[in-house]
């Protein structure tokens, strides 16, 4: 036998005041005359011999109550040959504080039962083991070893949290945090409901850890989200019907009917119900006008239980007031671009000859147009690779009198084919690649009277292996007439013949040219972004135009907070790392002017309920990996207690102290 508090055993020295109570207690006796004692000396000694017995036994009886209760404040215990109590341990639990937590199992939430258990792993240990408590928030605090109070009180603050780390990155944060120069004996647990999404767990556990595994679990599993929404073009129109492609999963065995709503700059309006297939996606469209110009809040919404943080979904855009085009000419205006875009207010068209040109307004011009340049500077080259790169759009019309070595050295750097000679046949086009954005949903049908281009020049070009290419209009023969190239983050397009009106009819011929100058003008290799992801976007590019280099800058919205904000020439990176931490769409303030909205949603990782089966969990992790079960669960700190420390005794000794108490006081009550 052994005692955890063996010191308290001093106590028994206690023992010795009842003894000498009892050797030194005289009783003052009365006296009483009788005359004749003979038959009282009888008596007397009878009596005596009954009251010695009395008090030797209560004697007994205190001595016995008084060293089981100091036997039971050591705290007895009979201990395996394994396991010794008086060494520290350090004890590292993980609770799981995500989304999926929310749920409930009877009625409870799976979070306070988490809690629960965590507080019961502490109090199944000793008050001088060491605790370390992690949540996926891994908050610097966390990090570190902390006594028996101050890890009760960590649990009593931990929140959920949008933040999902995987049990992988976990266990390897506990292994870091270890240090393994001590000789304290490493006990984890992980307290989770193990959805699959985080427990693909693939380094095995070190043999000299002991980890056990408490599943909290709900027994509905089934969840249907909002996990994207696009335009099915890279950018919106102003006042035409704008298509919005909404994607909604369904993650239960069972299809689930949802009602769709949409909240465009606080006018709420229905979408309509949609009914989901089991274990499936689908993605719904949304028509949506789009008159007003400037920064636009949608929100998504639908109702779905018990797992609810994913039902909304936040979305931000700028509706720009014009599309700038600026077309580049010899020497002359081109009058039939002129005349294409005098119809409309939304697309801004400006002219200017190539030793005009204004390098600084490049950045914010949607699509540049060569018109007939007969040869380009190095320096012109240059700002037009970089206006590629950066996601601008350039159109190419090489002039009659072209200068081949500047235009193939502008068609090198962005990675297009080259010219090679001019050739004077007549030839017409026959082909038009309709699945192309430029030429996708331009004509209800594709007529076969179509008219489309014909010249009685072209140039011919030769095809690089490397360009990625994708041909938009084809000659009869085959050959291209125009063809789109993708660089980096822009789009090239390059015509094999003259914009000439002499040499092609394509300014003439309407139905082909203006939209498609119009499409050219929208297309985007990147589409924008409509929402961004907290805790996994936490740097956030901007075009440098919409912000300037200095200033007081605020982020507002469900919180408040500066970030940090690094500008640069091309574009503007605004640091958010750890301190977006709600869903909701936040406004970034220069000096108090509103410049830039952000949409944030929660991590969609946690919609996924499909839970892991912890025998395949523990089998990654290795055969020494245990599996609490409920009756463990139930009365978690006792196993716990019983396993540290073996088989406890000081309950046996606290019942034999009232006993005899028990015993004492019948004695004194009935032996008279």
């Amino acid at each position: 036998m052994q005692f955890v508090q063996p010191a308290i055993l001093w106590g028994l020295l206690t023992l010795s005041i009842p003894i000498l109570i009892h050797l030194f207690h005289f009783r003052r006796f009365k006296k009483v005359y009788f005359n004749n004692v003979h038959l009282l000396k009888e008596i007397k000694e009878e009596t005596s011999n009954r009251n010695k017995v009395k008090n030797l036994l209560v004697l007994l009886t205190r001595l016995l109550a008084l060293g089981a209760l100091i036997f039971a404040f050591a705290q007895p215990f009979l201990s395996a040959e394994d396991k010794d109590a008086t060494t520290r341990r350090s004890v590292q639990i993980f609770l799981d504080n995500s989304f999926s937590m929310e749920s409930t199992s009877e009625e409870v939430p799976l979070f306070t039962r988490a809690k629960d258990l965590a507080q019961e792993v502490i109090d199944g240990h000793a008050e001088f083991d060491e605790y370390l408590i992690l949540t996926h928030d891994l908050e610097a605090k966390h990090q570190r070893y902390v006594d028996q109070q101050t890890a009760l009180g960590f649990i009593d603050e931990i929140k959920i949290t949008p933040e999902v780390e995987s049990l992988d990155q976990l266990m390897s944060v506990m292994d870091r945090l270890h240090d393994r120069g001590t000789e304290s004996i490493v006990e984890r647990y992980l307290i989770s409901d193990f959805q699959s999404n985080i427990s693909q767990i693939q380094t095995p556990v070190d043999t000299s850890i002991s980890l056990l595994l408490l599943p909290v679990r709900s027994v509905q599993e089934s969840n249907v989200t909002i996990s994207d929404a696009k335009w099915s073009t890279p950018v919106p129109v102003r006042d035409e019907q704008n298509q919005l492609l909404v994607t909604l999963e369904n993650y239960s065995s069972q299809e689930q009917e949802v009602e769709l709503r949409m909240t465009l700059n606080g006018v709420a309006r229905p979408l309509g119900a949609i009914v989901v297939p089991a274990g499936s996606e689908i993605v719904d469209t949304a028509l949506i006008n789009l008159p007003a110009i400037g920064w636009q809040e949608l929100v998504l919404e639908i109702t779905d239980y018990p797992i609810a943080f994913d039902n909304e979904y936040f979305a931000a855009f700028q509706m720009r007031e014009e599309i700038n085009i600026l077309n580049i000419h010899e020497g002359q205006e081109n009058v039939f671009m002129r005349t294409a875009f005098e119809s409309t207010d939304y697309y801004k068209l400006s002219q200017t000859s190539k030793n005009g040109i204004r390098y600084e307004s490049l950045p914010t011009t949607d699509l540049i147009v060569l018109n007939d340049l007969k040869s380009l500077s190095t320096g012109l080259i240059g700002e037009l690779v970089k206006y590629a790169q950066q996601g601008g759009n350039l159109l190419i019309f090489p002039a009659l009198e072209a200068d081949l070595p500047s235009y193939n050295a502008l068609l090198a750097k962005l990675s297009a084919d080259q010219l090679v000679q001019l050739n004077d046949q007549e030839n017409r086009v026959t082909s038009m690649n309709t699945d192309a954005f430029v030429f996708t949903d331009v004509y209800e049908s594709q007529r076969l009277n179509t008219r489309l281009p014909q010249t009685n020049q072209y140039w011919n070009i030769r095809k690089s292996p490397t360009s990625r290419r994708e041909s938009l209009l084809q000659f009869q023969d085959g050959q291209d007439y125009l063809t789109q190239y993708t660089i980096e983050k822009g789009n090239v397009f390059l015509c094999s013949v003259p914009l000439d009106e002499e040499v092609q009819d394509l300014v003439r011929n309407a139905e082909v040219f203006v939209p498609m100058l119009f499409k050219m003008a929208i297309t985007k290799t990147i589409q924008e972004p409509l929402s961004y992801v907290i805790g996994r976007d936490e740097i956030i590019p901007i075009r440098s135009n919409l912000i300037s280099t200095s200033g007081r800058y605020l982020m507002t919205g469900m919180d408040e907070f500066i970030p940090g904000v690094t500008p640069s020439k091309d574009q503007t990176l605004v640091d958010v790392r750890d301190q977006v931490s709600k869903a909701g769409v936040y406004t970034l303030s220069v000096d108090a002017e509103e410049k830039v909205k952000m949409a944030f949603n929660y991590d969609r990782i946690e919609s996924n309920v499909t839970y892991e089966d912890l025998t395949i969990v523990a089998g990654r992790m290795g055969e020494h990996i245990q599996i609490a079960n409920q009756q463990m669960s139930t009365n978690l700190a006792s196993v716990l207690s019983t396993n540290r420390i073996g088989v406890s005794l000081w309950r046996w000794f606290l019942a034999i102290a009232l006993l005899s108490l028990l015993v004492e006081s019948l004695l004194l009550r009935y032996w008279k």
